[in-house]
């Protein structure tokens, strides 16, 4: 296997991709693992039809086209598109934005002693029997 993966490093990508199709590469042609000969024969044999900065091998049956990739917009671009604030309206209200509570409100809020609060940092972890 040390063989095949390094006469496979040795070739570009989409060559090596063209190869191992199992539409029309080397599985649909061999039964059982060809040799590292036959596996170099048909790299070499795709080498013609490759064309550098190609995503595919040109010619090749069967070839399967994913969808064009786009440019991807600029900041500029995105800026125009969403607006200032990125589509967000101002001045929503999330909890992030609204100040902690003090520890006075937070006894008043739920009801509890503040002597109770003030003892929290102090007794001991209550944890559920599993």
């Amino acid at each position: 296997m040390a063989g095949v993966a390094t006469v496979l490093a040795a070739y570009p990508s989409e060559v090596v991709e063209a190869a191992l199709s199992p539409l029309s590469g080397i599985p649909s042609k061999f039964k059982f693992m060809p040799s590292i000969a036959e596996l170099k024969e048909d790299l070499e044999g795709l080498m013609p039809r490759w064309v550098p900065g190609q995503a595919q091998v040109i010619d090749a049956p069967y070839r399967v086209v994913g969808p064009e990739e786009k440019p991807r917009p600029t900041m500029e671009e995105l800026k125009a598109k969403h607006g200032e604030n990125w589509g967000l309206k101002s001045g929503f209200d999330s909890r992030r934005s609204r100040p902690a509570l003090s520890i006075g409100e937070l006894a008043v809020k739920y009801g509890v002693p503040r002597e109770k609060i003030d003892d929290l940092p102090d007794a001991p972890l209550r944890t559920k029997a599993v």
